[in-house]
């Protein structure tokens, strides 16, 4: 397992980017009720949510923690190492001049 440079298990920004999951996934929700009762239902009809549930299940937002100090939550940070390993390298003026 990677060293994370941190001795808490569960880091703060961590803890908050659950919360924000949990906060996010609870407004959809109160979003479908209010704004499409009819669609969300009871639950009977085998639809699993609404209109705002669905489009999270397709495309799942990216939640980004940034904590007072900088540190940013494990999502975060894997996308970013794993753009920056994807990335092709970038010219520096150096390596552009030619003599």
């Amino acid at each position: 397992m990677m060293d994370k440079g941190n001795c808490q298990e569960n880091r703060p920004v961590d803890q908050r980017a659950t919360q924000v999951k949990r906060k996010y996934k609870r407004r959809a929700a109160g979003l479908n009720q209010t704004y499409a009762p009819e669609i969300v239902g009871d639950g009977t009809d085998g639809i699993r949510g609404g209109p705002w549930n669905i489009l999270h299940r397709q495309r799942p937002p990216l939640y980004v923690v940034v904590g007072a100090f900088g540190e940013i939550n494990e999502d975060a940070s894997k996308l970013i190492t794993r753009n920056l390993h994807a990335s092709p390298p970038r010219l520096t003026l150096a390596s552009q001049c030619r003599h």
